[in-house]
This record gives structure tokens, C-alpha cells and sequence, in this order.
């Protein structure tokens, strides 16, 4: 008796071997690894060369030619390619996706000194780089001042834009830079302290820029301005997002208020709460598919009288 007559005579075998199925699809479906950020970029390794004098036909003919005949032995080469120009070259060695880049390095440096013998002496030592697509900056900032000496900028970009930076970085580096957003600081030199903590401005602008940064389509910007008054650091956040519906802004920063799926609603009204206990402001401007931008208030720190000693 085949199956399919099985399941004729016996409906309701056929019915619970379907649901068998289905139950065991789902459990396997809701155990699926998903990885969200695979790795899509090849083990790529590049050969430069050196022949100090030497016209585009001999470099090739002397260096490229013996180093391309080593390399094309190495197990796992998708692609081999080489562009010389006079008095030095450069190989390029492109591996299968499922090649890692450290094994792939050392064999590429195995094969290059074997055929170093082959070479003329006069070739310098080649330099042998690993490509690494996950090595390349996400972002960069410049500072620039006309009245401040090197070692004061220095000072500045040590101390103050670089903790910034370490503390963003962990949201910054994916999410901005494989959607190509574009952020652009502009904050004066001779930033006032403020009447608040240097962990609570972290997470109110960790949020802040987070809602930015989902909010701001592929090429967007978002752009952070800073300006000093005598009582207030004032502190804007814009993007080129799709704005706020005019409905959900006066929504926006009561606790657990949130258009999004897998959202909880806390981050504006977290912010809020750490900047009312200093006396801040944080205001919200907003239009459907002008963007948005957040202001935030601060006031400066109120300086310390010394105590004096009779």
C-alpha cells in the first residue's frame, strides 16, 4: 500500500502527519540563526613591488611575472590581478568568499619569499597588506582652529572629542556607516563645563542619536550643532528623516510612547527626566518629510567659591 492510498483510507493519519510537519517547521524556523551583518566582503591580500629605475615592460617581465607564477599556486584564489606602472607594481590577490584573511596573508607572504629567489636583487622588498573592508573608518571629524595653538587643539580632541567618540562608536559603527549617513559636528573650542554629569549627557545623546540615526534614510545627515550663551550650552540635533507626524508630537516624550515595532517608548522621556534634574530643556521641532530636529538646554556649571583656610 503506497501512501498516497495510506492517506485516502486514513484521513486522519494523514491530517495529523501534515500537522507534524508544520509543528516541527515552525520550531525550526523560530530556532534559525539569523547573523544581521554577514560577512560579504572576500579575504583580499595585495603584493606591492618595487624596482627602483625600471620601465613598466621589466618590472613586469622580472618582478610580476615569477611572484604571479608563486601565487597562482595558493588553493582558494578567486581572482589574480596585477597594475604596473614604471619602476613598480602592485598584485592583487582575491580569495573565496569562505577564505579567512590570516591564512590567506601567510600563504600569499610563504609564496612571495620563495619567489624572492627568482627576482632580481635590485627589487625591493615587498610589502605584503592585508584588505580588510572591516578595518576602514566608519566616520571622521576634523578640527580646525584659527586663534588656538596645535598642542591646545590637541589637548581638546584628546580629552573631550575623542571620549565622545569611544562612547558612540558602539551604535555609530554599523548602523551609520553601512547606511552611508553622514554626520556632521559643528562645536566651538572653548566649550563651558555644565550642570551635568558626564555619563548622563552620554545616554540623553546616545538616544538622542539613535532616534536620529533610524530615522535617516540611506545618504541622510544628520547634523550636531553646539552653541555657548552666558547661561545655557544649547545643543541641536537634526536629521533628514521623515519628519514627526503632527498627531504624535505632543506624544513623543511621554514613557512608553513609540511608533516603532520593537520599540519601548523610554528613550525621549529618559532624556527629559535627566535634563529637568539639572534645570535643562529639550524641545522638539518636527515636520512629515522635512526631518527633525531636537534641541537641547543645559545650563552651565555654576563655579565653586574656594574655601579659605584662617
Amino acid at each position: 500500500m503506497s501512501l498516497s492510498e495510506l492517506c485516502v483510507r486514513r484521513p486522519v493519519f494523514a491530517t495529523m502527519l501534515v500537522m507534524s510537519l508544520v509543528v516541527l517547521g515552525i520550531f525550526s524556523f523560530r530556532d534559525l540563526s539569523v547573523d544581521l551583518f554577514p560577512k560579504a566582503d572576500p579575504a583580499t591580500v595585495n603584493v606591492s613591488i618595487q624596482l627602483p629605475g625600471a620601465s613598466p615592460d621589466e618590472v613586469a617581465t622580472a618582478a610580476v611575472q615569477p611572484l604571479e607564477n608563486a601565487l597562482s599556486g595558493i588553493a582558494g584564489i578567486d581572482q589574480l590581478t596585477a597594475s604596473i606602472a614604471e619602476g613598480s607594481a602592485n598584485i592583487t590577490v582575491r580569495f573565496l568568499l569562505d577564505t579567512d584573511l590570516n591564512d590567506a596573508a601567510n600563504s600569499v607572504r610563504e609564496k612571495v619569499a620563495g619567489a624572492m629567489r627568482n627576482v632580481p636583487p635590485q627589487v625591493l622588498p615587498p610589502v605584503i597588506q592585508k584588505a580588510d573592508p572591516d578595518a576602514d573608518p566608519i566616520m571622521t571629524l576634523v578640527l580646525s582652529s584659527r586663534t588656538m595653538s596645535l598642542r591646545a587643539l590637541t589637548e581638546i580632541a584628546d580629552k573631550q572629542v575623542r571620549r565622545a567618540i569611544e562612547t558612540t562608536s558602539a551604535i555609530l559603527k554599523y548602523g551609520m556607516g553601512r547606511s552611508g549617513i553622514e554626520l556632521c559636528v559643528n562645536m566651538p573650542d572653548d566649550l563651558p563645563e555644565v550642570a551635568c554629569s558626564q555619563s548622563d549627557l552620554e545616554q540623553v545623546f546616545l538616544n538622542l542619536l539613535t532616534n536620529a540615526r533610524e530615522a535617516t534614510p540611506h545618504g541622510g545627515r544628520i547634523m550636531v550643532s553646539v552653541q555657548s550663551t552666558e547661561r545655557v550650552v544649547q545643543i541641536s540635533i537634526a536629521d533628514s528623516g521623515c519628519g514627526i507626524p503632527a498627531e504624535n508630537l505632543p506624544k513623543v516624550l511621554e514613557p512608553f510612547f513609540t511608533t516603532k515595532p520593537h520599540g519601548n517608548g523610554l528613550g525621549l522621556s529618559i532624556c527629559r527626566s535627566v535634563l529637568w534634574e539639572v534645570d535643562g530643556t529639550l524641545t522638539i521641532q518636527s515636520e512629515p518629510s522635512n526631518g527633525t530636529c531636537v534641541y537641547v538646554g543645559i545650563p552651565r556649571a555654576v563655579p565653586q567659591p574656594h574655601a579659605q583656610c584662617s
